[in-house]
């Protein structure tokens, strides 16, 4: 049974959430509980098929000074859009900004680990990919995300072996 519920028959319910976060998202300007709110409305939005109003959303609050001690965070969430749009680069940019920009390590593994896997299933780059997870095994050991990153090397290994090995059945056959 893998019948997707239609969103759009529950407008109504959706927009009342979008309120009710967006009272959080006021009242709690620039906390973490502001940033879940306001991730909160954009998946809502992306249930209702409305990625522009994502984009309007988040860029709104971004223009907002008080969210500044969240900005890095919310940054983060502009990257499902562009990918979205095939703007792969961008979301490549902003996952590279907020690398450079954050004190939150957590946040900076998170924005790697986004990078290996734009590299890996947008722009089927396995290499680049691949150093990417390493490095984040590497330098984010305790971090939850590093077993993520070894799970997706996992996956890389076992398709180039599957490939290796269709090679040389092929190559077995032709001779």
């Amino acid at each position: 049974n893998d019948k997707k519920v239609d969103a759009t028959n529950y407008v109504s319910d959706y927009d009342s959430a979008i309120s009710d976060f967006n009272n959080v998202v006021e009242i709690a300007a620039g906390t973490n509980l502001s940033f879940h709110a306001v991730k909160n409305i954009a998946h809502c939005y992306w249930e209702l098929g409305e990625a522009e109003s994502v984009k309007e959303y988040i860029d709104s609050v971004l223009n907002d000074s008080s969210f500044l001690p969240i900005e890095d965070n919310l940054k983060s969430l502009l990257i499902s859009y562009h990918l979205f749009k095939d703007d792969f680069q961008i979301a490549l940019n902003i996952a590279n900004d907020i690398i450079d920009q954050t004190r939150d390590e957590l946040l900076a593994c998170e924005m790697l680990y986004s990078k290996g896997i734009i590299y890996r299933h947008y722009l089927k780059d396995d290499k680049s990919a691949a150093e990417i997870f390493q490095k984040i095994i590497a330098e984010y050991a305790d971090n939850p995300t590093a077993s993520s990153a070894e799970y997706e090397l996992g996956q890389m290994d076992n398709f180039s072996n599957e490939t290796r090995s269709e090679e040389h059945t092929s190559e077995l056959q032709s001779h």
